[in-house]
């Protein structure tokens, strides 16, 4: 393998890395814990971070499936697997910021203002 197929490997894999670990900190630490602290006003603390949060995972997503695709059309490693995973993801994430936010703020605006995003789309 050469250098340059040795960093798109490391570029994907560290993408991948940092998206999931993103996931399960925000999942099992970061949210748990600021409903503990704030209780009922969490609620506007978390939705204010959703939009950033999937942004971040959209941009970690697309550069490991970029950097797989490279990887793979120089056949440095087998990346066909790592950038079908990685669209999967960032279709999930897409759909998760421009369309489940979006039903979100709707819905708030007939329910409590404590689920609401005060960030725009």
């Amino acid at each position: 393998m050469t250098l340059l197929g040795t960093g798109l490997l490391v570029v994907a894999d560290a993408a991948l890395g940092i998206w999931l670990g993103s996931i399960v900190f925000f999942s099992f630490i970061g949210a748990p814990t600021t409903f503990d602290v704030l209780g009922d006003d969490a609620g506007q603390v978390v939705n204010a971070i959703f939009p950033k949060y999937y942004q971040f995972g959209l941009g970690l997503g697309v550069v490991a499936f970029g950097a797989a695709v490279v990887g793979n059309a120089m056949d440095a490693f087998d990346g066909i697997v790592v950038a079908a995973l990685a669209l999967v993801g960032v279709a999930f994430t897409g759909y998760a910021r421009w369309v489940l936010i979006r039903r979100w703020r709707r819905r708030a605006t007939t329910r409590s203002p404590s689920i609401t995003c005060n960030r725009s789309s």
